[in-house]
């Protein structure tokens, strides 16, 4: 999961992301020179999540130790529907596949 920070204050020294998701807390990375951070969070968390909420907090520290922080809260979904299998259509005894080559050769086949 990544995200944009946005309005930094210029004198932050120090910058923390903290996001909390079905109670599980998860300290991100953080980029300064791009202003982004990014945390990895395990699909079974996001999944078992009951009201699917990213609680995300982010603290900004200047050299003289002073901090503010901003608070965020966003829903998310789960897609949990496997695609369709695909559909192979079989070579069947009225089409038969036959042949030989050697050992390590291409051998190109075309119908």
């Amino acid at each position: 999961m990544t995200g944009v920070l946005k309005n930094v204050p210029a004198d932050a020294t120090n910058t923390v992301v903290t996001v909390v998701i079905n109670g599980q807390t998860y300290t991100a990375t953080v980029d300064k020179v791009a202003g982004t951070w990014t945390v990895s969070v395990p699909g079974s968390g996001l999944a078992t999540d009951a009201d699917k909420t990213i609680d995300a907090k982010v603290t900004f520290t200047d050299a003289a130790g002073n901090s503010s922080t901003v608070n965020d809260t966003q829903t998310y979904t789960v897609d949990t529907t496997a695609p369709n299998a695909p559909v192979l259509d079989p070579i069947n005894a009225t089409d038969p596949v036959t042949g030989t080559a050697e050992a390590g050769s291409t051998v190109t086949v075309s119908f």
